[in-house]
């Protein structure tokens, strides 16, 4: 297994792969012992075969109709050598994990070949959010990357097939690099917003997700300009003109009365 996305529950997961012979790759087929199914996992269908030619596209047709194409190559239909395998988690199984048995079978041989995949299934729907910033301060011309980290009903991750949905995600101090689509996926329940900071200050970075009991939330951080750390004011340098004269006063005042009394 080359890649794995977390199922919603109610709806779809998946995994890539790929068959080797020893170190090379061979192409071929999976598909799963039905008697390792569960309730949970109730059926795993094989989308497209593995594949030795990385230009491959033969398989891929149905890859768009599942949104299978954006998560595997970042566009749909895109060619890919890699196996891929969706799996379907049940509506009444609920979140959790199940062992699946794949299954190969040896062209010359006639016999299979196995191999067991934890297939995972999680919440579609965010419950609960918080938001953090990779650095408490930045530079400007820093790059800062927010990390809006959801949680489903249960208290776990959702899945890899949750969205954010209409979402107001925004950097004080900062601009997005890419505009946030209500397409945005989660993964490992997590989901990421760069931005280029340009001004100075103390800022929040604030997600906003409509539809939720958490109407919003805030991490807080500053923003500092390198040019300007450790300059000193115009204010700092007459406050120190201002007490150096007052010292030469007070010297000339004692000299003077040094001299009366002599």
């Amino acid at each position: 297994m080359t890649k794995k996305w977390v199922g919603s529950v109610g709806g779809e997961g998946g995994f890539t792969f790929q068959l080797t012979n020893g170190t090379t790759k061979v192409p071929g087929d999976v598909s799963a012992l039905v008697t390792s199914l569960t309730p949970r996992i109730s059926t795993v269908t094989q989308l497209k075969a593995a594949s030795i030619d990385p230009a491959a596209t033969s398989g891929t047709e149905s890859l768009s109709t599942k949104n299978w194409g954006n998560k595997v190559t970042g566009a749909d239909n895109g060619p890919i050598s890699d196996g891929l395998v969706e799996h379907v988690c049940t509506s009444g199984g609920g979140v959790g994990k199940d062992t699946i048995t794949l299954r190969h079978l040896l062209p010359v041989t006639e016999t299979y070949i196995t191999a067991t995949v934890e297939l995972n299934c999680a919440s579609p729907a965010i419950s609960t959010y918080t938001v953090s910033m990779d650095k408490a301060s930045y530079n400007i011309g820093d790059i800062a990357t927010m990390t809006i980290d959801a949680k489903g009903s249960d208290g776990g991750a959702v899945s890899d097939f949750a969205v954010v949905g209409t979402t107001d995600s925004s950097a004080g101090g900062g601009t997005i690099t890419k505009a946030t689509s209500t397409s945005d996926a989660f993964s490992g329940g997590k989901r990421t917003y760069t931005f280029q900071m340009t001004t100075a200050g103390t800022f929040n970075g604030l997600s906003a997700i409509s539809g939720l009991v958490t109407k919003s939330a805030t991490a807080k951080y500053s923003v500092v300009d390198p040019l300007t750390v450790g300059a000193v004011s115009n204010a700092d340098v007459l406050k120190s003109i201002v007490a150096l004269i007052a010292s030469i006063n007070k010297q000339i005042a004692a000299l003077q009365k040094l001299i009366l009394k002599r």
